[in-house]
């Protein structure tokens, strides 16, 4: 039993070891984080391939509204482009955020993944996608860094 499971690391490696195990997390994302972890029940070759699909389709949507992607890092670019009206979130979510946590262009791009994912919504794949775009979000695509202390970092361009 652990009481504060977090993201489910613990519940992880009882699972590898076939160890019985509960955890319990008052942190919702946290909590998501470890049901997905220990749910072992997808096909990583259908996850793959669906998500390379979906990436497809985000990116063909990206590039329909003048945006192209480099090679390095999909969806996630830093070349200067001119763009149209970016998309945003609703005033109530941006005040939730950390001040210039994220760049303009990669919340429009996060946005329109997300957009395109839910549209081809696998209801088999959907929980450990939704995880790799928050974990993409939190280490990869945001502003923010993280040290001894968590911040916000140099602005990404966009």
């Amino acid at each position: 039993m652990d009481p504060f499971c977090g993201t489910g690391t613990t519940l992880v490696e009882c699972k590898k070891l076939g160890f019985p195990s509960c955890g319990v997390e008052p942190n919702p994302m946290a909590s998501f984080a470890s049901r997905t972890k220990v749910n072992w029940d997808v096909n990583p070759d259908e996850l793959i391939a669906h998500a390379v699909h979906v990436g497809k389709l985000a990116l063909d949507k990206l590039s329909e509204e003048g945006i192209e992607d480099e090679e390095s890092l999909p969806l996630f670019g830093t070349k200067q482009r001119i763009v149209p009206k970016l998309k945003t979130l609703a005033p109530d979510a941006l005040k939730l955020l950390l001040a210039d946590s994220i760049s303009p262009l990669p919340l429009h791009k996060t946005m329109v993944l997300l957009e395109t994912l839910e549209a081809n919504k696998d209801p088999r794949l959907i929980a450990h996608e939704h995880l790799a775009l928050a974990k993409a979000l939190v280490n990869e695509i945001s502003n923010l860094h993280f040290g001894p202390e968590i911040g916000v970092g140099s602005k990404k361009p966009g």
